[in-house]
C-alpha cells in the first residue's frame, strides 16, 4: 500500500505501480464516490462495455466471466464492489 497526499487543488497522483498494473492512461475517465467511509475511484466504462455486461449476467444475478470484460482486469473488482452494495 502506498500513501499519497491530497494537493491544495484536491488532486491525487496515482502511483506508477498502480497505473501500470491497471493499464491506466492519461485522460482516462474515472467514477469517484464515497462508500463505507472510503473513497472509491473506479475506471469508468464506456457504453460498449456497459452493454456488454448485460450479456454477462445470467440467472439470479450471478456474473459470468467478469474477469475478461473490459480486458484490463479492473472491471471484475468494480463488479464485486457493485455486488457488495446490492
Amino acid at each position: 500500500m502506498t500513501v499519497v497526499k491530497l494537493s491544495s487543488k484536491y488532486q491525487v497522483v496515482i502511483p506508477e505501480d498502480v497505473r501500470r498494473e491497471l493499464a491506466l492512461v492519461p485522460g482516462q475517465l474515472f467514477e469517484v464516490f464515497a462508500f463505507g467511509g472510503a473513497l472509491r475511484i473506479v475506471p469508468a466504462r464506456g457504453l460498449d462495455e456497459a452493454f456488454g455486461l448485460i450479456g454477462a449476467v445470467e440467472g439470479a444475478g450471478k456474473v459470468v466471466g467478469a474477469g475478461h470484460v473490459g480486458g484490463a482486469g479492473h472491471v471484475g473488482g468494480a463488479l464485486r464492489d457493485h455486488e457488495e452494495r446490492l
